[in-house]
């Protein structure tokens, strides 16, 4: 009886042992990642995939002649491959392991399949005054693009009455096409080429580009209209193949901001304000381009605008006039600068209260008056300025 208890004893200890040891050699192996992806150019493929746990480690593998070759491994959920070869498909695996923990390597390969995509000419149009410093020469495009690996040259195409029309061959990677109407859209394409054995062999896909001419060699003169004490006008003439015009200023002694941006229908900018020191402005004509820059004349000429110093130390002395038992009229100087006035009364005892604001050319306003209420009255001037509101002293109170 004690042998057959010694014996169940051993046995259920390597039963236990057994499955204890097949548990942990199953457990040690984290799942591989999910999401594993690649997103191909022509010649690369940037491999992703999501991380479900920092403490995980990848290694990352590429199939090549038939066997997994180890390209990365680390903790990152990316690597990009490169060096590829356009229009053809890659196989790659990707396992999973735990940081620090040996033999946790999982022995099953999560793969995928991505082909890089065939080369094909991208073209953009080169911005040459992108620094805002030069003018497009009208008629005019320059085409530029990424080269296209060991190819020999470049077809040029401009599309004509809906058919693509052959311009030139190119052995640089951009191309200047001249003798087009100012102001007008075009759209171009682009292929490379091989010599093969001789013979030149042609790309099957290309690039498309749709995008304008200009004309915009200088910015019109602008013009000061209507300077006076409350403001000024500027004006210009119409720039073809403008988009909008910006308008900058600068006081003396300071640097260029921007004031605001108008349409290319707007030719005039009105300021309702005039500045207490010297303040100069400039426009300049802009063109969307339909691609990613915007093209830029020239700046025009200064227009400066000469200080103005307001007036602003005391309100010119208030009077009263027509004074009955139930009007009066408040008068008083007019204040240079003014773009209005505004008038306050307090009853005794009470608080100062508004009772209207009134423009720059009224110089008198009648009040209803209660001969039993003891009541003040003053008047203060106020313009605008570039900060705000500005205002004068109150006049004198005046009891009636």
């Amino acid at each position: 009886m004690k042998k057959i208890s010694k014996f169940l004893a051993v046995f259920l200890c390597a039963v236990t042992l057994f499955m204890m040891c097949g548990f942990s050699s199953y457990a040690i192996y984290p799942s591989n990642p999910l999401g594993f992806r690649g997103e191909a150019s022509a010649y690369s493929i940037k491999l992703l995939w999501d991380v479900p746990n920092e403490n995980y480690l990848y290694k990352l593998y590429q199939k090549t002649d038939g066997k997994w070759v180890e390209i990365y491994g680390g903790r990152w959920s990316g690597y990009v491959v490169k060096n590829l070869e356009p229009d053809t498909t890659y196989t790659f695996g990707i396992r999973a392991s735990y940081f620090g923990v040996n033999n946790s390597l999982n022995p099953e390969y999560k793969t995928i399949k991505v082909k890089t995509l065939p080369e094909v000419v991208v073209p953009k149009q080169i911005i040459e005054n992108k620094n805002h410093t030069g003018v497009d020469v009208a008629g005019t495009i320059k085409l530029e693009w990424d080269e296209i690996r060991n190819a020999d040259g470049y077809r040029v195409y401009q599309k004509v009455n809906n058919k693509w029309k052959f311009i030139k061959n190119v052995n640089d990677n951009y191309c200047e096409i001249n003798g087009l109407t100012a102001n007008t859209w075009y759209e171009f394409a682009v292929k490379h080429f091989y010599i093969k054995d001789g013979k030149k062999v042609n790309a099957k896909l290309y690039g498309t580009i749709r995008t304008r001419t200009f004309d915009m060699k200088s910015m019109s003169h602008v013009r000061c209209e209507n300077l006076d004490d409350t403001g000024f006008t500027l004006t210009w003439e119409k720039v073809s193949g403008a988009t909008g015009y910006r308008i900058f200023k600068k006081t003396d002694g300071g640097s260029w901001q921007r004031v605001t941006t108008v349409g290319k229908n707007t030719l005039r900018y009105n300021v309702n304000f005039r500045e207490a020191s010297n303040t100069s402005y400039i426009v300049r004509a802009y063109a969307k381009t339909g691609y990613s820059g915007i093209k830029w004349t020239n700046y025009s000429n200064t227009v400066k605008i000469p200080a103005y110093e307001l007036n602003f130390e005391k309100m010119s002395v208030l009077t009263a006039e027509d004074i009955n038992e139930s009007t009066l009229t408040l008068k008083w100087d007019a204040v240079d600068g003014a773009r209005g006035y505004r008038i306050f009364k307090k009853e005794a005892g009470g608080s100062w209260k508004r009772v209207t604001t009134v423009g720059k050319d009224v110089n008198s306003y009648t009040v209803d008056r209660n001969p039993g209420v003891k009541t003040y009255y003053t008047v203060r001037a106020y313009t605008r300025t570039s900060e705000g509101i500005k205002w004068s002293k109150y006049s004198n109170y005046l009891k009636a």
